[in-house]
């Protein structure tokens, strides 16, 4: 379990690189918040299904494919969706 202000701050690290970036890089989140890469990639579990072919990937990070930015703000709405069910505070 992740102790809740490291989540708090994990999960605002990850919708901020989605929203200004348009990537996650897990090992930039994990460095920033002290949490593993393997937590990081845990809160976008699902993301693929919800987003069809709006997304890249390589081992270490999710970007949101430049025909799919202007989705951003959706695509990071759903991040803290999944958060907020189970058990965070929303984000956004």
């Amino acid at each position: 379990s992740i102790p809740p202000r490291k989540g708090k701050r994990q999960l605002a690290r990850i919708i901020e690189a989605l929203m200004c970036e348009f990537a996650v890089d897990f090992a930039e989140v994990a460095r920033r918040t002290g949490r593993g890469p393997s937590e990081v990639a845990d809160r976008l579990k699902g993301i693929d299904t919800a987003f069809p072919n709006m997304l890249g990937h390589t081992a270490g990070a999710i970007t949101i494919r430049p025909e799919a930015r202007e989705l951003a703000r959706m695509i990071a709405r759903y991040v803290d969706a999944y958060a907020a069910s189970e058990g965070h505070s929303s984000a956004i």
